[in-house]
């Protein structure tokens, strides 16, 4: 082996034959009967990825979810499973879209509509072509185990014939209506956007509160709003119907200021009584919950704002002002009429569109919509009856909440580049529904295209051939893994469109919400601004392997979860915030080691050189052959033990991943990979290989082969390299890929071996930390002397001298009963079964150890006293930080402990 770890050439070669062989689609090339064909009787475990954006690249999260997709699909293929992935991108209508007509206009100085249709989709799909692959390159090289044979695009010739015929029998159904309802307006897109593609942003503003006259009396009703333009629109007041400042006045009306419009005072069950006045506008053509409102009550619906963001005519005087002008303009006119009752500071949260950066509007226009009250009704079934079940639990919540107080989806975009509406008009005001293109003259086709939801909601069963080559033997899909961004725009209505369309079959049985990744201080990533993470450079830097670990590390049922980058700490959290308030990038840089930079990256890289060592050790042994035989009774203490702990390690792994633990998982293998094995057991098996031990060589293959078989799933091309080095027996399968897992019976759980070999390890631990007390160099030849304190500890510790002495670099170890003489002049430690004294005579001064020791005695009772001090102080405990006041209370329980221990040394002196 080479003596360094060098990830690149290894991910290269070995990506290369998973792929070229088969290895990724379900019956592989092996031949039937093969013992390492697909063998459980367990159904296909069938995941389908999020599909990312055909223009995209891997970010962060994405980085973290192909992780715990490639790590199930690798773990349940080598547990027997017929294991398939099916990969795939998504044409992203609205971002493909203006990342074309910005190309056009940079290039050539024209719009899509100078082009025309056809040309601007020629172009589309010639960016898609040029762009459309680097994510998915991406995701092979994280080693992404995906049947590429499969790769599907949601705007394919199957998957659009699919999106198609759904319309049709939606609409057939009734379910798909055109409409004249309140939508999110894009004026810099000019089309209708989803919920998901609105950026909130923190705005400061203001609230005015304006005062309606209430007509044939004096009295007025203030209401306030942080958007005065809108009021040109109003068409009622709302109050509770159980507030009582109002009863009096409901049923009355009041005069709309500067309209001199009459409109009705309601009551409604929405308006919180507590917030404000009590009293709120109510403007059904720019507000979703005044729409509601105005439907209860039959209220008209004025549109002030038109599509361009200017006020239409409707808005009267103001007619043609942009949004911004309107609002100064109506306050000033409100304050000359002395109907300002008083302006506050705002900071509240405004909807701007994600790709076009300008506000987006509630406005009213005729659309298509998806009727969607009674197709939600079977997903709120299934997911109350557990047929789809949420991991978190807590997520179930949200999907829920959002099916039980659903509003009609419109699937109407005004764009060019996506699925256009398969609605034809004819020459007498005819209207069909048609999957194929209808070509008679006089007819024309419906200019809008589709929601990229709306395909993207039929992919767990289009991605299987659906509808007219289903390959329903896959289906339902395992589990579907997720952000929690999208649980209702996407996850609940794919659970909602495969209930209805497909036999009332669920698409998943889990749904498994991933964990977010923040920056170091807990801020989104923003790879324009500086904080996100390039995942590609974590490859280039870390590996493959050490970035999939890393980040499986992460992957906590916590959905904080935070990235450190010391580039960015070392600016500082105000800094930062400073910046990102400013929309200034960072610009970070980093002047230390490179690989130091991200901290986690860097111990998962270290983890790996960790095992490649451990790896190169045992090879260099001369382990030949399948060799070693479970046979206990022949076994020394230290062999007993790992075959225990890999039994063990194998079962809690096994139990991690089948609950979706990956963490868990993660951890448990690094403790035992690094710990028992490197720093324990290679470590005690060193005299073993001098005198030619061929029972201990033979075991040492065994446990590391065993061990790549539980990495493969995180750490796939080192655990692959390593375990083709490694000797096999000859009916062995060609790639650990396809190999087996490890269960945990194959190796002899031994409950008594944990137990001795744990005496032992506590030992030496203590005996280690007596030496480094005395402040005795590693080097240094000493004696232990061990109190064994039970019949049992005797007998481990007397079998078992060779190891002490070994691992304390001890020159002797005895072992004395408890009735004996102890030496004197001696450092002590104790543990429940022995005590462990380190003599001193010779090794130390005790007149220069005394003064030493009795001088930092008295430093740490100065510090002790201090402390003592300002915990005794009210101001200090009454005043401070509770998280400051705790801080001083563990420093001082701190100090005690050393005084203490302090104390203990002197008087052992």
């Amino acid at each position: 082996m080479p003596p360094a770890f060098e990830p690149r050439p290894i991910e290269a070669r070995w990506y290369q034959v998973w792929n070229e062989n088969g290895y990724f689609t379900p019956h592989s090339v092996l031949p039937k009967g093969h013992p390492h064909t697909p063998h459980s009787d367990e159904p296909p475990f069938v995941i389908t990825i999020p599909p990312p954006n055909v223009t995209g690249v891997l970010h962060l999260g994405h980085a973290l979810q192909h992780s715990i997709h490639d790590c199930l699909l690798r773990y349940q293929r080598m547990r027997g499973r017929t294991a398939l992935c099916v990969p795939g991108t998504d044409h992203a209508s609205i971002s493909t879209q203006i990342k074309v007509q910005d190309q056009l206009w940079q290039d050539e100085g024209k719009t899509r509509h100078d082009v025309g249709r056809d040309e601007f989709l020629r172009r589309a799909w010639a960016w898609k072509e040029l762009y459309g692959g680097t994510i998915i390159g991406q995701m092979k090289a994280l080693g992404c185990s995906y049947d590429w044979s499969r790769e599907r695009f949601t705007m394919d010739e199957g998957y659009s014939r699919a999106v198609l015929t759904v319309f049709k029998k939606l609409h057939d159904e009734g379910f798909i209506y055109r409409g004249f309802r309140l939508v999110n307006w894009s004026s810099g897109a000019q089309t209708t956007v989803s919920d998901l593609e609105i950026e909130h942003r923190e705005v400061q503003g203001s609230l005015w509160h304006f005062r309606y006259p209430v007509e044939g009396s004096d009295e007025h009703i203030v209401v306030a709003t942080t958007r005065p333009e809108t009021m040109l629109g109003d068409t009622a007041v709302a109050v509770h119907p159980g507030d009582a400042r109002y009863t009096h006045l409901v049923g009355k009306f009041v005069t709309l200021p500067l309209m001199n419009r009459r409109i009705p005072i309601v009551a409604d069950e929405y308006v919180d009584a507590g917030f404000g006045t009590g009293a709120v506008k109510v403007t059904p053509a720019h507000d979703p919950n005044d729409y509601e409102i105005g439907e209860r009550h039959g209220l008209e619906k004025i549109s002030v704002i038109g599509f361009d963001a200017n006020m239409t005519e409707a808005a009267g005087a103001y007619a043609g002002l942009t949004r911004e002008e309107a609002r100064r303009a109506v306050v000033r006119d409100l304050e000359a009429q002395g109907l300002v009752e008083k302006i506050e500071p705002y900071t509240h949260s405004v909807g701007h569109c994600e790709r076009t950066g300008v506000v987006v509007e509630p406005l009213l226009s005729e659309q298509w919509f998806v009727a969607m009250k009674e197709l939600a009704r079977p997903v709120v079934d299934a997911i109350k009856t557990n047929r789809v079940r949420y991991v978190p639990e807590r997520f179930a919540a949200t999907s829920l909440d959002w099916m039980e107080n659903i509003r009609d989806w419109c699937i109407s975009r005004q764009l060019w580049w996506g699925h256009r509406i398969p609605v034809y008009y004819g020459p007498n005001g005819e209207v069909k529904v048609s999957v194929e293109p209808i070509t008679e003259a006089g007819w024309h086709q419906d200019e809008d295209v589709l929601d990229t939801w709306f395909s993207s909601a039929l992919w767990p069963f289009v991605v299987l051939g659906w509808p007219d080559d289903f390959q329903r033997e896959f289906y339902p899909t395992a589990v579907l893994i997720t952000d929690r961004g999208i649980l209702n725009l996407w996850v609940s209505r794919m659970i909602l469109t495969s209930l209805h369309l497909v036999d009332g079959e669920i698409p998943f049985h889990d749904v498994l919400v991933h964990p977010t990744v923040y920056d170091v201080f807990g801020l989104r990533m923003s790879k324009s601004l500086g904080t996100g993470i390039d995942p590609m450079r974590l490859i280039e830097a870390y590996g493959a392997d050490a970035t999939r670990f890393g980040l499986l590390q992460l992957a906590t049922g916590s959905q904080d979860v935070r990235f450190i980058d010391h580039a960015e700490e070392a600016l500082g959290e105000a800094e930062v915030r400073r910046r990102l308030r400013a929309k200034k990038p960072l610009n970070l840089s980093w002047d230390g080691k490179p690989a130091e930079r991200y901290p986690q990256m860097q111990a998962a890289r270290n983890f790996a050189n960790k095992i490649w060592n451990a790896a190169r050790f045992v090879l260099g042994t001369g382990v030949s052959g399948s060799g070693f035989k479970n046979d206990n009774s022949s076994l020394d203490l230290s062999s007993r033990w790992i075959l225990s702990r890999l039994s063990t390690t194998t079962e809690e792994v096994t139990r991690a991943l089948d609950n979706y633990q990956f963490d868990a998982a993660a951890d448990t293998l690094y403790k035992f990979v690094w710990g028992d094995f490197c720093d324990w057991f290679v470590e005690l098996s060193k005299p073993h290989l001098r005198a030619g031990d061929a029972t201990r060589i033979a075991l040492l293959g065994h446990v590391l082969e065993a061990t790549m078989r539980l990495l493969h799933p995180f750490m796939p091309f080192l655990s692959e390299d390593i375990w083709q080095r490694l000797p096999k027996s000859a009916d062995a399968p060609v790639s650990l890929c396809i190999a087996s897992w490890p269960p945990a019976a194959d190796f002899p759980a031994d409950a008594e071996a944990e137990r001795d070999f744990t005496l032992i390890q506590e030992t030496i631990r203590a005996a280690r930390n007596l030496r480094a007390e005395a402040r005795l160099p590693p080097a240094q030849k000493l004696s232990f002397t061990l109190v064994a304190l039970t019949p049992n500890a005797a007998r481990v510790l007397r079998e078992n001298i060779a190891y002490l002495t070994q691992l304390t670099n001890a020159q002797d170890v005895s072992v004395m009963e408890t009735d004996g003489p102890r030496p004197q002049n001696a450092l002590a430690t104790s543990l429940p079964e022995v005590d462990i004294i380190l003599p001193l005579e010779g090794l130390i001064d005790r007149d220069k150890e005394r003064a030493r020791l009795q001088k930092e005695l008295d430093e740490k009772l100065k510090d002790w006293e201090r402390v003592t001090t300002k915990l005794s102080n009210p101001q200090f405990t009454e005043k401070a930080p509770p998280a400051v006041v705790a801080k001083e209370e563990g420093r001082r329980a701190e100090l005690q402990a050393a005084i203490e221990k302090l104390r203990e040394r002197l008087a052992s002196l």
